[in-house]
């Protein structure tokens, strides 16, 4: 027969050779569209998020051996010290939980790119400003107010991270119907990144998200000065490579080495096993019963990451990925 999509890594996972992160960062790799993607996919395939998922899965084992101990020989009175060491324990889950689940943003961003907003009046020089950053013409420039009308797109890599940036409609007030149909696309752009470039030219008619903003102004090969973070001029180019270092460390950060949260499955598992384990350590002073129970629920999330607790639908979801023959 021929051979199904990511048929002999589905194989290597059912014979306990990899876990089923590994065989994502496998699809990621593969999929990759930025330095960064192939690197962080190489992490999920090297095993880093797995080792993780399975030393907070041996404290959560020990938790229980020691609960059970503790249920079996209630004649030997070691309740009080089992508690402490089971809340010692929990205390080290939750604080491995809690760096995971930092690391989904940069995660997320790695995966599917930093969104970027260019925003700012008409003619306060956006679609310049997005033609340099691309480093070539993929917006139309004018020097009729109202130009752009519609989302224009275009991808960078920085430091080998990919920004999606969309040039938008200039923002005011009391323009025609097709222009603000333009501005309200706008609107929704800017509320959807992850950082905007403002372009200051006047106040704006509508109020920022809260996330990073770099402020910029625009045509300084023309005298242009005023308060901002950099001072650009798409004509020369000059403060690109400044504009660049802002957005890479606003949008982005830092990237390292360690275990990304890059899928929206690992996100969750590793948020209810947290909410688990705030619960067992709100529950200890109960019977063992009833705070063992949540810290089985949050063995059996962390059984997510390499599969072991996995459903065949999910199984069957991630090799939908792969091509034919991986």
């Amino acid at each position: 027969r021929l051979a199904q999509r990511g048929e002999f890594t589905k194989r290597a996972f059912l014979n306990g050779k990899r876990s089923l992160s590994a065989a994502e960062g496998m699809a990621e790799m593969i999929n990759a569209e930025s330095d960064a993607q192939v690197r962080a996919g190489f992490l999920l395939y090297g095993e880093k998020l797995t080792r993780e998922g399975k030393r907070l899965q041996t404290l959560l084992t020990e938790c229980l051996a020691g609960i059970d101990a503790d249920i079996d020989y209630p004649e030997e009175d070691l309740t009080a010290d089992t508690r402490e060491d089971v809340r010692r324990r929990l205390e080290e889950v939750k604080a491995g939980l809690s760096a995971l689940l930092k690391q989904y943003r940069a995660g997320k961003k790695i995966a599917s790119g930093v969104n970027v907003a260019i925003c700012g009046r008409p003619n306060a020089g956006k679609s310049s400003l997005l033609n340099a950053l691309l480093g070539y013409d993929r917006a139309i420039v004018s020097p009729v107010a109202g130009t752009t009308r519609d989302i224009v797109e275009g991808t960078i890599e920085i430091n080998g991270v990919l920004f999606r940036l969309t040039d938008t409609a200039g923002l005011r007030e009391g323009a025609d119907e097709i222009e603000r149909e333009g501005i309200s696309r706008a609107e929704r752009a800017i509320s959807a990144a992850d950082v905007v470039i403002c372009l200051k030219d006047g106040e704006l008619p509508v109020s920022l998200p809260d996330v990073p903003i770099i402020n910029v102004i625009s045509k300084s090969d023309l005298g242009a000065r005023g308060e901002c973070d950099v001072l650009v001029s798409s004509a020369t180019g000059e403060g690109l490579d400044e504009l660049k270092r802002l957005l890479y460390e606003k949008g982005f950060g830092q990237e390292n080495d360690g275990a990304y949260l890059m899928e929206e499955r690992h996100f969750e598992a590793c948020r209810k096993a947290y909410a688990s384990v705030e619960r067992a350590l709100d529950s200890l002073s109960m019977p063992a019963e009833i705070y063992a129970l949540e810290i089985k629920n949050a063995w059996d999330e962390l059984g997510e990451l390499s599969g072991e607790t996995a459903t065949e639908a999910i199984i069957d979801e991630i090799f939908a990925k792969f091509c034919v023959g991986k």
